[in-house]
């Protein structure tokens, strides 16, 4: 039988589960457990014991219609974990088959977690369906991002055809906080100007667990007077930045500020800025 005959064959499936826990003040991968081609290597220290820093690693370089990412993170009490990429996912042509991916993520009380992934590039004929689920109990922190662009900017490859569905639910104690659902074809962005404003770029940053104090909203003020492609909303304790623009890369490199403005405020450290992003 010819592997292209049978799209199950040539699909892959792959899990990644991660627990980070504490031990005398360092923060480290207490559990890890992958199938399929998603793993991490050694933990990283740049920051010193108090955060582990692990880079979630696709092997296979993209993502295929009929393939399958799932992702599952916890965070236990008094830990501080960061994830993050060392590239851009690449999520190509379906053939008629859709890709799947979910992500959960469990912060305790005491917990920090920060989720910093590079962007998602959605190829003209993709069909992606797209799951964020965090859980961040009072007192916890969470801080992650998501950044797409449709189609490919640098071959002048526009998004055609194909699909990306998004779903993303924030939870705090298991209570929902904030939820969304967007499914994003050429016919919708053409026919509803107002949904990007005509860009093909955009990303969202959410934090929980923010101090809505006098302190973080004149920083939240100002940086919502510098950067006037950012609009910046709190809805109860959950902090939304969103972006849209014209090149991804100046999306990411705007809300970082962002993220580089607060970090202080809800993990008192400064922000840095991990190495793998410059290579």
């Amino acid at each position: 039988m010819n592997i292209l005959d049978n799209p199950a064959l040539n699909s892959w499936e792959a899990q990644l589960r991660l627990r980070f826990g504490v031990y005398e003040g360092k923060s480290f991968l207490s559990e890890r457990h992958h199938v399929g081609p998603l793993v991490v290597q050694k933990s990283l220290y740049p920051e010193g014991k108090d955060v582990c820093q692990v880079l979630i690693i696709h092997p296979p370089g993209g993502i295929a219609g009929g393939d399958q990412l799932d992702m599952e993170f916890s965070v236990e009490s008094g830990a501080r974990a960061q994830l993050t990429t060392p590239g851009a996912a690449k999520w190509y042509c379906g053939f008629g088959r859709t890709a799947k991916q979910m992500i959960q993520i469990q912060v305790a009380a005491g917990a920090v977690a920060e989720w910093l992934p590079q962007e998602n590039i959605i190829f003209d004929g993709a069909d992606v369906d797209s799951q964020f689920v965090v859980d961040c109990e009072k007192q916890g922190v969470f801080c992650g991002w998501e950044f797409t662009t449709l189609g490919r900017e640098a071959g002048d490859e526009p998004f055609l055809s194909g699909r990306l569905s998004q779903r993303i639910e924030l939870r705090q104690n298991s209570y929902p906080v904030f939820g969304e659902r967007a499914v994003i074809t050429p016919e919708v962005l053409n026919h509803d100007k107002a949904l990007l404003n005509s860009y093909r770029s955009f990303g969202a940053m959410y934090l929980i667990g923010l101090s809505k104090n006098s302190v973080t909203q004149e920083i939240v003020k100002a940086l919502s007077s510098e950067h006037e492609e950012v609009g910046i909303t709190w809805i109860d304790e959950v902090l939304i930045a969103r972006w849209v623009g014209t090149h991804v890369e100046e999306g990411r490199a705007i809300l970082a500020q962002v993220w580089s403005a607060l970090r202080q405020q809800y993990f008192g450290r400064p922000a840095q800025t991990p190495r793998i992003w410059n290579t």
